[in-house]
């Protein structure tokens, strides 16, 4: 049973499924004191709620409450809600551009990352509300070497140097060069040696070098990996070692480098002469010599990239 006011009326009468109000005008009601133990359903609310109302469960639509209920809120539309105290939500629509005072991890959150694979000078440009960079700075492998009498050794791996940078440290914009690649060394006993590969570079922040060319094989030559330099972590290519009883007129593989292996090499067979390139900074295959000779492989293109922390 409940109550029922019909009209302008103080007159009650109680009915089935609760409090019901009907008429053409209530005019205004006041009371000090309404003390409702079901669900009260109505279009809005003027004035403010105060109280717990710890049994309330939800609402539909919520214009223009105030004070402190703990009310459920299902769905809200509005163009702009004003809020005083804290909204605790597990989730939000929209894209939250116009969001202020939004808590993020204090080291800031990886957002994106660039990178830069091709030879030659590039530019980066600082992000808007960027708060720092983790950038890996890759140098070139170099080429590998054939020989007719020996195999050709392969090319040293590119260093690496890793560097966090704070974002008011880097300028406007900095340039980013990676250096070419080490080519590859012929297959004649009285050819050039494989060339080194270049060195890589974060604008004036940290660099890292290439790896030598390939050498003939024999005589336990040792070709360096490149070394990176000014990171907060500076590491060293993979450094290729030959003697010419290793050898056996077969190439050695390319040194490696932070990101990758290097290439493979050939062998003294007709189906396996040519050695492999390098890729992403380490060297370049040595190629096989004696009855099926084969030229060096190229070293790898150096990598660098920039993680964006905002």
């Amino acid at each position: 049973m409940g109550i029922q006011i019909n009209g302008n009326t103080d007159t009650i009468s109680a009915v089935d499924g609760g409090l019901t109000v009907s008429g053409a005008d209530l005019g205004s009601a006041s009371a000090s004191s309404l003390n409702i133990s079901g669900i009260v359903t109505a279009s809005g609310f003027s004035g403010n709620l105060t109280g717990t109302a710890s049994t309330a469960t939800a609402a539909a639509t919520a214009y223009g409450l105030s004070g402190s209920p703990n009310i459920e809120v299902r769905t809200i539309v509005s163009t702009n809600l004003n809020v005083s105290g804290v909204v605790t939500a597990t989730s939000f629509n929209g894209s939250g551009a116009n969001l202020t005072g939004i808590a993020t991890a204090s080291n800031g959150e990886l957002r994106s990352v660039q990178y830069y694979t091709s030879s030659g000078s590039h530019t980066w440009t600082k992000p808007t509300g960027l708060k720092r960079v983790r950038v890996y700075v890759t140098g070139e492998g170099g080429g590998g070497r054939g020989n007719i009498s020996n195999g050709g050794t392969g090319g040293g791996g590119g260093g690496t140097a890793i560097k966090v940078i704070e974002a008011a440290s880097l300028g406007s914009t900095e340039t980013v060069t990676v250096g070419a690649a080490g080519s590859a060394g012929n297959s004649t006993s009285s050819g050039v040696n494989a060339g080194d590969g270049g060195t890589s570079s974060f604008g004036s922040h940290c660099s890292a070098t290439g790896g030598s060319g390939g050498d003939v094989g024999g005589g336990g030559r040792y070709i360096r990996g490149g070394s990176g330099s000014g990171g907060d972590l500076n590491l060293k290519g993979g450094g290729v070692v030959c003697s010419s009883t290793a050898i056996s007129q077969a190439g050695t593989p390319g040194g490696d480098s932070f990101w990758s292996g290097g290439g493979g090499s050939g062998k003294n067979d007709i189906t396996y002469t040519q050695s492999d390139s390098g890729n992403a900074g380490s060297g370049g295959g040595g190629a096989t010599g004696g009855s099926y000779v084969g030229a060096g492989s190229n070293g790898g293109t150096g990598v660098v990239v920039v993680e964006e922390f905002y």
